[in-house]
Order: C-alpha cells, then sequence, then structure tokens
C-alpha cells in the first residue's frame, strides 16, 4: 500500500451509533430555566433571542401550521370519541379511587384506565381549568407509552395550545409540563409506538342471528328495523355535534316505535309475516341496547 503499511495495520473505521439522542437549542434553554429558577431570567433572555431570528420564527411558524393541521384532522374526532365516554363530573384531581370514580358513572373498566392513565382526566377538563391548573396537578397528566393511539391522540387535542406564561418559576414548570407532552406525543406518533387496543365487543349473538335472517326486502317490518339501524348506529358514532346524534337517536326510536304496524293497505290481522316482524322487532331491541351501551350521549 501506500506509504508501505500493510493493509492489515489499517484500522477500520468506527460503526456509526444505533441512536443518536438530540435537542433543539430552545428546550435546552427551557429545561435549564425550569431546573434553575433563580437564573430563569438570564436563560429567558437568551431564548427570546434565539426565537427572535428571523430563520427560526420562519421554522417554528411553519412546524405550528403543519402540527395544528395534523391536529384537526386526526386528533379532534379522537378527543370527542373518548370525552363522550367519561362522565363530566370527572375532574383533574377528583375523584381519587375506583369507588369514587364509579360513584359519578364510571363503568369498573373505565375507572380502572383512569387511574392506570390519570391523562385521562385531561378530556373532562375546559380549557380554562387547564389554564389555572398548578404545575403538581398537571404533571401526572402525561403522554406515555401507556396510551393507545386513540387515547394518545385525545389527550394531545386536549393539551394547551398557547404557552403559559414564562414570567414565575410556576409558569415555567407548566409550559415545560406542556411542551414535554407535545414531544412525548410526536415521538409516539413517529416511531408507533403506542399502546395495544383492547380487542373490540363483539355484537351480540341475536344481532348477528337477527340479521342474517332477515333480508331487506322481507316484509315492511324489516325495512323499518333496517332503518332504525342505520338511524341508531349515526346516533352511536363520534359525530361531535350533540344536536345530529339526537336526531337520530330519535328518529331510530320513532322507527321501533311503528315496528307493530302492518305494511299500507293491509288489515290489523296477524299475517303469515307476523313471526318475520317478531324477528325484526327482536332485531331492532338488539341493536338499540348494543348502541346504548356502547356510547353513551354526550354531555353538553
Amino acid at each position: 500500500k501506500r506509504g508501505g503499511r500493510p493493509a492489515g495495520n489499517v484500522r477500520a473505521p468506527p460503526e456509526p451509533p444505533d441512536y443518536v439522542a438530540t435537542m433543539r437549542m430552545e428546550d435546552m434553554l427551557r429545561e435549564a430555566a425550569a431546573a434553575a429558577p433563580a437564573e430563569a431570567a438570564e436563560f429567558q433572555a437568551v431564548l427570546a433571542k434565539y426565537e427572535g431570528h428571523p430563520g427560526v420564527q420562519r421554522k417554528l411558524a411553519q412546524e405550528e401550521a403543519g402540527a395544528r393541521q395534523r391536529n384537526l384532522e386526526l386528533n379532534r374526532p379522537a378527543y370527542f370519541e373518548l370525552r363522550s365516554r367519561i362522565p363530566d363530573k370527572v375532574g383533574l384531581v377528583e375523584p381519587k379511587d375506583q369507588k369514587g370514580l364509579e360513584k359519578v358513572g364510571c363503568s369498573p373498566e373505565l375507572a380502572r384506565a383512569i387511574l392506570d392513565r390519570p391523562a385521562l382526566r385531561m378530556l373532562r377538563a375546559t380549557r380554562a381549568q387547564l389554564d389555572i391548573a398548578k404545575a403538581a396537578v398537571l404533571k401526572p397528566l402525561q403522554i406515555d407509552g401507556t396510551l393507545t393511539e386513540l387515547e394518545a391522540r385525545a389527550v394531545a387535542y386536549a393539551l394547551p395550545e398557547a404557552p403559559y406564561d414564562r414570567h414565575s418559576p410556576e409558569g415555567l414548570q407548566r409550559e415545560a409540563w406542556r411542551i414535554s407532552n407535545k414531544q412525548s406525543f410526536e415521538a409516539l406518533e413517529a416511531s408507533g409506538g403506542f399502546a395495544a387496543a383492547a380487542p373490540a365487543a363483539a355484537a351480540p349473538p341475536l344481532l348477528k342471528s337477527c340479521a342474517a335472517r332477515t333480508p331487506p326486502d322481507a316484509c315492511c317490518a324489516a325495512r323499518r328495523c333496517l332503518t332504525a339501524a342505520s338511524f341508531l348506529s349515526r346516533a352511536s358514532s363520534t359525530d361531535p355535534d350533540p344536536s345530529s346524534r339526537t336526531v337520530a337517536r330519535s328518529l331510530g326510536s320513532s322507527y321501533l316505535s311503528r315496528m307493530d304496524e302492518p305494511p299500507r293497505g293491509s288489515s290489523r290481522s296477524r299475517t303469515p309475516r307476523a313471526a318475520s316482524r317478531a324477528r325484526s322487532r327482536r332485531c331492532c331491541s338488539a341493536i338499540e341496547t348494543f348502541s346504548s351501551s356502547s356510547s353513551p350521549s354526550r354531555s353538553a
């Protein structure tokens, strides 16, 4: 080889690391300010100067615009879906135990989920409550790998968008909490590290058997059964508008109340189709029971 060095004496280049930890300048300054309240003013002055740079401002504006769009498209539906399942009396702190959560309307499964994943409490908090909450109250509410994708997206939508006041130690800690949760969600979203969701509950056997035995054109009652089913399905959807859900459920119930009516132009006497109508009524009852138990109505 050139220079007289044999090939066997040439050291191989080092392998690149499997993982490289990086941290943005603004995040380092925020963490330093939160960790050292006595020097927080100096760190804040450096952070303000850094964020005032035109290039940094353009980058931040682009990132925030993209994050807002994804928040609306992906996280907002998850927020309304899960929020509708949690009673409105569940607060950021209270109730603190299983018994108290069940007393305000939580199922045993939901109560355990809230105790295991406290961040779900944010779904019933208002913006004003989150704005005035103390750092000690907010600290346990963390987005982490114990949340399913639906839960993490819902909590991410509930996070305050506006930064907290950074002119006090309390405000700095709350802002560090907000930024930490945003970064945790972004990391989970990028890596797909969400917890596995529990399998969906199967439909009641009665619903399956009736649906298989009642074709759409079997009789007038069967057609009303399918119409009621469509309205009840819409009423149990994730539509964030409570009024549309109420209207859909009212229409579905109206069709259910007309199940005993014979087809127009026929007599009131029982016909050979009576058994089919009876099956349709049982089918509708199963549909209504299933939709009511799987998706309780959202409070105003």
